[in-house]
Formats: structure tokens, C-alpha cells, sequence
């Protein structure tokens, strides 16, 4: 399992040169021999590389390694508010999300004239979206702890450049929330 992220060219760990970026360099390092990341964080990455694999294998890469950035987070209740609206502009690919636990909350994805065009929920579901549109996460109405994973790319030598951006995301399963 390979991270790989993307930051400016010789910055500490950013040796090899980003696939199609001028001047950023990539991290590639395996999350097993991190010495900074726990034996949980460990094993909830293989976890969570093992569910990707399910769903997206070729997303998650090839036999030379992961190309993916897996990213956990945990919410309460208490957090309360809107999560900055943003655009993930260094991705290269679509994420895929889910959230787990008791809380639920909205992501807003904005349309091209900045208004809200929608939102979505992924509790138990699997969501494809791009991330270079703008979006937020609104925990306004969040009640409960929401776990979340979101798989993105910054990186993978497979690519020659950026995949187009995807207007429009769907969920993996069609089955509705409860």
C-alpha cells in the first residue's frame, strides 16, 4: 500500500517527480513501513483498501501498488456548522465516500453558477464524486458520531494527466437509506 501524495519537488519525502505536474513531486512511501502511523490507522487502512478493491479495482490501482489517499474522519454532533465550501483542485480522479456510525449530515455540491445544485448523503452507500467541484459538508443538523472514509487521488503513475471532471456523481448502490 503506497500513499501518494503531491507537493513541491524536494520537499522533504516529495523526491519523484509528479507524473504530469511540472516542479511537484510525489511521496511514495507504504503506510506499513510509516513509522508516524499507529497499528490502527494501519489496519483500518488495509480495511478500507480491502473495501475499495470490492467496489473500484481498478481505481485503487494495479499490481504495482495502491494509488489512492484514503481519508478518515470522525464527526459529533457537538461539531455542529457548515464545513468551508472548497474545491479539491489538486485531485486527478473522482473520490468515492462513505459514512458509517449514528449521525448523518449533507454534502453540498455547487453547479457552475455557484449556487447549491445539490446534496447527498452516503450513510451506509457508496457515493462517486468529483471533488474539483465546489462542495461542502453542512453538520448543521449532524446528531450522533458520523464516521467517514473518502477516497481521492493526488497521483498515479498510470496517468498521462487529470481525468475530466465529472458533473455529475451516482451512488454505487441503488438501495435507499433507512
Amino acid at each position: 500500500m503506497v500513499f501518494r501524495g503531491e507537493f513541491d519537488k524536494g520537499a522533504t519525502g516529495f523526491e519523484t517527480p509528479h507524473e504530469f505536474r511540472p516542479g511537484k513531486g510525489v511521496y511514495v512511501k507504504t503506510v506499513e513501513d510509516a513509522v508516524s502511523k499507529t497499528k490502527s490507522v494501519k489496519a483500518a487502512y488495509r480495511k478500507a483498501m480491502e473495501i475499495l478493491r470490492l467496489f473500484a479495482p481498478v481505481y485503487a490501482g494495479d499490481e504495482r501498488g495502491e494509488y489512492v489517499v484514503v481519508q478518515f474522519m470522525r464527526l459529533d454532533g457537538s461539531d455542529g456548522g457548515y464545513f468551508k465550501a472548497h474545491v479539491d483542485a489538486r485531485d486527478i480522479d473522482v473520490q468515492y465516500l462513505f459514512s458509517l456510525g449514528s449521525g448523518r449530515c449533507d454534502t453540498v455540491i455547487y453547479g457552475a453558477d455557484g449556487q447549491e445544485k445539490k446534496r447527498v448523503q452516503y450513510h451506509e452507500r457508496i457515493y462517486c464524486m468529483d471533488g474539483r467541484l465546489k462542495h461542502k459538508l453542512d453538520t448543521a443538523a449532524l446528531q450522533g458520531t458520523r464516521y467517514s472514509v473518502v477516497y481521492f487521488k493526488l497521483s498515479d503513475p498510470r496517468y498521462k494527466k487529470a481525468r475530466p471532471v465529472q458533473k455529475t456523481g451516482y451512488y454505487l448502490s441503488t438501495s435507499p437509506p433507512v
